[in-house]
């Protein structure tokens, strides 16, 4: 259901959002806080083993923004660099 027919419909509205503004970013000409939103929540379905470079395949102005937020920094390392919070004070996250 979630790749079926919520990201579709969500990233289709985020898709819609980006043509109509022109521009190649949420934020606009450049990434801003809207498209490290959109990272990290997209982040979040690839990790609960979504497959969300099918859904995004069909979104390339969505994907073309993601991709470019990816280059800022080292976000396109994020998802796999093995920090994810944890309530245990024993690891560093305190």
């Amino acid at each position: 259901m979630l790749e079926t027919e919520y990201l579709p419909k969500h990233y289709g509205i985020l898709e819609k959002n980006l043509a109509k503004s022109g521009k190649p970013f949420l934020g606009g000409d450049s990434a801003n806080a809207a498209d490290v939103a959109f990272f990290a929540v997209n982040n979040l379905y690839s990790k609960a083993g979504l497959n969300v470079q099918d859904v995004l395949a069909n979104y390339p102005k969505l994907k073309a923004a993601l991709d470019g937020t990816m280059k800022l920094g080292t976000l396109e390392n994020f998802p796999n660099r093995g920090l994810y919070f944890s309530s245990n004070p024993d690891n560093g996250a305190f």
